[in-house]
């Protein structure tokens, strides 16, 4: 017994692999998961042979899976049907066996197998209403709606309700018991009937004194299966009364240290774009994507953040074209808030429901916004903003022939070219694209208007990366980067009118035909500036020498020059697969010159080689 204590407390220490301070968030509920368990195995409510499968089941998806209520199945039968499709799954400890229901893990890339299995399943589980689920799809020809109303604890009362109404209906298994909803199958004909009963019965409660009684709501099957997932915490919440004592004992004493770890991450950190959590309101037809500037819309704003809203796990920014004593903000639960790798967010608002709105000056609920829903808000205060971007172009550009007196043709020419030169390769600025007589030395002028004007950052190539980087600077050679990375994207498509939503959500979501990196690259050299630093790269193409052929993105020198590691050499990456060829040849061959070497990508921070790699959004500390 004493080596199976050695195996728990030794599977809690390795747990502490997940730990760095930007791990994701399913690591953390991870490792939550593996202390409950200890926790049970030592007080002997779960057997060490399911903890180590647990952990078995870890080192096999690499801890990418997703725990799902699955309504009760005869033993066998489960692992007979998903063996036979080939899923990679677990079926975790029942930790209250009166339920009826079974919590199974299922690895991540298997969920579409798993989903069409679990949908025949829970059809198949059907209790019937009025009519068991077949009837009503032969009474109705297959014309139905999934309702889900606000009523666990009034189970009878649908029931009793709607059989005197004559309504069509079947119920479906409640996937997750707790949180007050339940999920009804009804005919389509009846649905003003459902609607005006509910609408009665809301009124009756509000009457009574409840606040804030939720809609109906009518959602897809997918929406319903999605019902049935769980967290971690909320797996572990469906244990028996006497799972829960035994777990008490560890409550209110002295967190170990993976705790105080687990709870400082939760704290701290924001949830990543690269989570699962992420994935899932993407692929979510009922929700729309909202992408927030944490600069404008949340650091220059009175966040409402400041007056404690972080406490109630809310997050906030003020909404686009409101300010000072007119400002409004929207206020949306951190589960549904997710930062990018910028540094900025993209939250997710339920498109038929109303957002919920508050006036920073009365900090009262904005009820005529709230009439809005979540589609009809996005479209109306969030597509606006490109509307504006558009017209600061517009402003450019008038400004071009007002003021570039002289040269205002060749300035124009170079504006115009900023999208398709930087989504090249090397994305260096080719005057040949402009015609092919162009010479830099007659451009050079309209290149330094445009510099003047901050609407580029002009990068130059240094030629050997020394103490000077402007001494060897070839000005002939240079990237040309919009200072705004948002009318970059407005420029781009320009073509296009306003940029829908839709095609925002696109190029959020990495699902558009256009060069990531020429996007990324310009994010990083804006905020290189807006820290401070004279933007240079590095690029030699000799034919040659391979080893002598190389492209650095960019290089920044110590805030104070010794006489010699003065530069450090940036690589920027917008995929997960990517390659430092050009970084490791830079080393080598000026590795008295060179300070810390840098990859900017969307993985976490390490350290490999010598090399410093960050997450994006750290760009502005460097």
């Amino acid at each position: 017994m004493e080596d199976k204590s050695r195996e728990v407390v030794m599977a809690i220490s390795n747990a502490a692999r997940y730990m760095d301070p930007f791990f994701k968030l399913t690591a953390m509920g991870t490792v939550l998961l593996i202390q409950y368990f200890a926790r049970m195995v030592k007080e002997k409510k779960l057997k060490v042979t399911e903890f180590t499968d647990f952990q078995k089941f870890l080192k096999a998806t690499d801890g990418k899976y997703d725990i799902m209520n699955v309504p009760e199945i005869p033993e066998g039968q489960l692992s007979e049907e998903l063996d036979a499709l080939g899923i990679h799954y677990m079926v975790l400890p029942d930790l209250e066996k009166n339920d009826g229901m079974l919590q199974v893990a299922v690895y991540q890339p298997d969920r579409e197998n798993f989903g069409a299995w679990y949908q025949r399943h829970i059809l198949s589980q059907m209790t019937g209403g009025e009519k068991d689920l077949q009837q009503l799809k032969n009474l109705t020809s297959g014309k139905t709606t999934i309702i889900s109303f606000p009523l666990e604890e009034e189970e009878e009362v649908v029931k009793e309700d709607f059989e005197k109404m004559g309504i069509n209906y079947s119920q479906l298994p409640d996937l997750h018991v707790g949180d007050g909803e339940i999920q009804v199958v009804v005919a389509n004909a009846d649905l003003p009937k459902v609607e005006s009963w509910y609408k009665l019965y809301r009124e009756d409660l509000l009457k009574k004194g409840m606040i804030d009684v939720p809609a109906m709501k009518k959602m897809s099957m997918d929406n319903y299966m999605q019902t049935g997932q769980q967290t971690e915490a909320e797996y572990i919440d469906t244990a028996s009364p006497e799972l829960k004592a035994a777990n008490a004992k560890y409550e209110g004493k002295q967190k170990g240290r993976i705790e105080q770890q687990i709870e400082a991450a939760e704290h701290n950190a924001m949830r990543q774009e690269s989570s699962t959590a992420y994935l899932r309101y993407i692929n979510d037809p009922s929700y729309i994507p909202v992408s927030i500037d944490k600069r404008t819309l949340v650091e220059k704003s009175n966040v409402i953040n400041k007056d404690g809203l972080e406490r109630y796990n809310q997050f906030s920014c003020r909404i686009p074209g409101t300010y000072g004593k007119n400002e409004k903000q929207l206020v949306i639960p951190n589960e549904q808030v997710f930062e990018k790798q910028n540094g900025s967010y993209i939250a997710f608002l339920q498109k038929d429901e109303s957002p919920f709105v508050f006036d920073v000056i009365t900090k009262q609920v904005d009820h005529e916004m709230r009439k809005l829903t979540g589609e009809e808000f996005v479209k109306r205060y969030f597509d606006k903003v490109d509307k504006i971007k558009r017209d600061i172009l517009t402003l450019y550009r008038a400004d071009i022939m007002k003021h570039a007196s002289g040269y205002e043709i060749k300035v124009a020419s170079i504006f115009d070219e900023i999208p398709s030169q930087l989504q090249k390769h090397e994305k260096k600025f080719k005057l040949s694209s402009i015609s092919k007589e162009a010479r830099l030395r007659d451009y050079e002028d309209a290149l330094f208007w445009l510099e003047d004007a901050m609407i580029v950052n002009i990068c130059y190539n240094s030629t050997a990366p020394s103490i000077g980087l402007k001494l060897n600077m070839d000005r002939m050679t240079l990237k040309c980067y919009m200072a705004d990375t948002g009318l970059l994207i407005s420029h781009a498509f320009d073509e296009n009118g306003i940029v829908s939503e839709e095609l925002y959500k696109k190029l959020l979501f990495d699902k558009l035909e256009v060069n990531k990196g020429m996007i990324v690259e310009n994010i990083v050299a804006q905020m290189l500036v807006a820290s401070g630093h004279k933007l240079y790269f590095y690029s030699c193409s000799c034919r040659e020498d391979k080893e002598e052929r190389m492209e650095i993105d960019f290089l920044i020198a110590k805030s104070k020059t010794s006489n010699r590691h003065n530069i450090s050499p940036i690589e920027v990456k917008s995929s997960k697969n990517y390659t430092i060829t050009s970084l490791k040849k830079f080393i080598r061959k000026f590795d008295q010159q060179t300070n810390i070497p840098y990859v900017l990508h969307t993985g976490d921070l390490k350290e490999e080689n010598g090399i410093v790699f960050l997450p994006l959004y750290m760009t502005p500390l460097l």
